[in-house]
């Protein structure tokens, strides 16, 4: 599932309402945004760092890397995606950034996890010179960030629970507010 404009993966949950149907509509768009907020959070903390592990070019589908790639890897000890020039070159690695720094913004329609890459265009900002495709350091780049982007049906399926889960939580709180509308 991706969206068609953007390309990047799109979840659809439908769901069950709180208690109430009474709640305010602001009220509603609220829970709604925070909801999708802390989806996002825990899509990080949960499903972010399992694209660095051994599986994960199973799981995810990866691009077929190089023969001489995976034997310097497995050398080393790392999955796919971890880059063994990092420590070398006096940089963080992939994953220590990607796992640890994000941004996350959400409306009551969508939440957007923001990921940077620790090098030059990991913003999947490319230059491209006229006349001239892609170059091989940009290729990699952006199969990296398609790569990140990949969903597992599982991890579907466990988001859209985690949404359910915590709007009916939050709408159901004690306390929470409700009116009657008289028309």
């Amino acid at each position: 599932m991706a969206d068609p404009a953007s390309g990047l993966p799109l979840l659809t949950v439908d769901m069950k309402l709180p208690r109430d149907p009474r709640l305010f509509q602001r009220d509603h768009l609220t829970n709604l945004r925070e909801t999708l907020r802390a989806a996002a959070e825990f899509h990080h903390e949960k499903h972010i760092p399992r694209h660095f592990e051994n599986f994960a070019s199973v799981k995810y589908g990866y691009a077929k890397r190089s023969q001489s790639t995976l034997k310097r890897k497995a050398k080393l000890g790392l999955p796919p995606l971890v880059s063994g020039l990092a420590a070398r070159q006096g940089r963080p690695s992939t994953k220590q950034v990607v796992t640890t720094q994000r941004k996350i913004t959400a409306t009551s329609k969508r939440s957007r996890l923001i990921l940077r890459l620790p090098f030059t265009g990991g913003t999947g900002r490319v230059r491209r010179r006229e006349g001239v495709g892609l170059n091989s350091q940009q290729k990699t780049l952006l199969r990296t960030m398609a790569e990140l982007q990949a969903i597992s049906a599982d991890e579907y399926r466990a988001i859209g629970k985690f949404i359910e889960d915590e709007y009916n939580r939050r709408a159901n709180l004690p306390g929470t507010s409700y009116r009657v509308r008289y028309r």
